[in-house]
């Protein structure tokens, strides 16, 4: 059994309150789990309005399958206008 998980801490520039972090949060984490089947949760720096951390987690038989899930994933994020990746860190095991 092959585990991918990345961490991406994203800077929120558009979210003015909570309610609008949550917004843009829980959207990007629906469209994330229903495109790529993978876990994804909301896993730090919950006390900013501003930021947040995501971690994302794939199951898979194949190094190359379960890589390039996560680099899907990760350029999905990087392209959504609503957010911007200020720090990635993945990996493959």
């Amino acid at each position: 059994m092959i585990v991918g998980r990345a961490e991406l801490e994203l800077l929120l520039p558009e979210a003015y309150s909570l309610k609008d972090r949550r917004q843009v949060l829980w959207s990007l984490l629906e469209r994330l789990r229903r495109r790529f089947h993978l876990a994804a949760a909301e896993t730090g720096d919950q006390a900013h309005w501003n930021q947040a951390v995501i971690g994302l987690a794939c199951v898979s038989n194949d190094h190359a399958h379960a890589r390039k899930i996560l680099d899907e994933a990760i350029r999905f994020v990087e392209n959504d206008g609503r957010c911007e990746v200020i720090n990635c860190w993945s990996e493959v095991d």
